[in-house]
């Protein structure tokens, strides 16, 4: 859970966690009603309380997370009533748009993203390389591997394949549009390594990559060097919050999907998977330009 909140994903492990831990503990989890004296606490002001509420206590004591504001003090003096006023219009709050990446798979126009890329869209476009934006549906959604599939209407030629299982120490390299509002909007493409096979905490729905990933990357392409795709860009270890909790920056601490899980979740929306190419490696620039081409950005709205 701490670490969970370093990298900006506490509510989502809150949810994952409480359904799991073990409700017939007998850890002595107990808190002090008073203040302590000589560091003990009086004898009858201790109360048991459960796991849930004692780890959010030690994770705000801690600094992990941000302490729960304190309720309201009633007033004890007696005010006059306010005057009545003319009600005034509330400004509405503006919705702002969102990017992220995505790519090709399948010639009929099915292009896969990151679900939090799209998880509060009115709207979503695409716009693939070299071409204009195009309006997609939604079709399908896996919440716990953060996975979208949306659908356009116009074919492609050129579309991912898709390969389960990596090394460590794999090569790998990712395409997307990072900081798409002051870097270049034709995408960038970085090169890294497969650095762990399991993601924060074990987790091994995810990769560990060196491979440089900003906002903006989340959706896109990890690629191995024949081309294929081996994983789903989806987040990177929050630095300033890390230096915070453990006073160290991380470098280049990043994570993707694994492809396996891709092509669960296109098996399960009857998806065929596109088999993985055995062709030969192929040089960064060429594999530049086979990310460039089955990658597009998406836009939010």
């Amino acid at each position: 859970m701490a670490t969970k909140a370093i990298v900006g994903e506490f509510d989502d492990a809150w949810s994952r966690m409480l359904p799991l831990y073990d409700r017939g503990t007998d850890w002595p989890l107990t808190e002090c009603t008073v203040a302590k004296v000589s560091g003990s606490c009086p004898t009858g002001k201790e109360r048991t309380i459960e796991f849930p509420v004692a780890l959010r206590k030690h994770l705000e004591a801690e600094g992990y997370i941000p302490r729960s504001a304190p309720a309201p003090r009633p007033e004890s003096v007696a005010v006059a009533p306010p005057t009545p006023v003319a009600p005034s219009a509330v400004p509405k709050e503006e919705k702002r748009a969102s990017s992220g990446a995505g790519f090709f798979v399948t010639q009929e126009g099915h292009v896969v993203t990151n679900n939090h890329v799209i998880e509060s869209c009115s709207s979503v476009q695409i716009k693939p390389s070299n071409g204009s934006p195009l309006p997609v549906r939604i079709l399908a959604r896996d919440t716990n591997n953060d996975l979208a599939l949306l659908k356009t209407d116009q074919p492609t030629d050129k579309f991912a394949t898709v390969r389960s299982g990596v090394r460590l120490g794999e090569a790998v390299a990712a395409f997307g549009f990072p900081l798409n509002s002051v870097l270049a909007s034709s995408g960038n493409f970085t090169i890294g390594n497969v650095t762990a096979l399991a993601g924060i905490g074990d987790d091994s729905r995810f990769l560990q990559i060196s491979t440089p990933v900003q906002s903006g990357n989340s959706g896109g392409t990890l690629l191995d060097e024949n081309g294929n795709v081996v994983g789903v860009v989806t987040s990177n270890l929050n630095a300033l919050r890390t230096v915070v909790a453990i006073g160290d920056v991380p470098q280049n601490v990043n994570f993707a999907i694994k492809a396996g899980a891709l092509a669960t979740f296109l098996e399960s929306t009857r998806v065929e998977v596109p088999a993985a190419s055995t062709a030969s490696r192929l040089s960064p620039p060429d594999l530049a330009d086979v990310a460039s081409s089955i990658s597009v950005f998406v836009r939010c709205e």
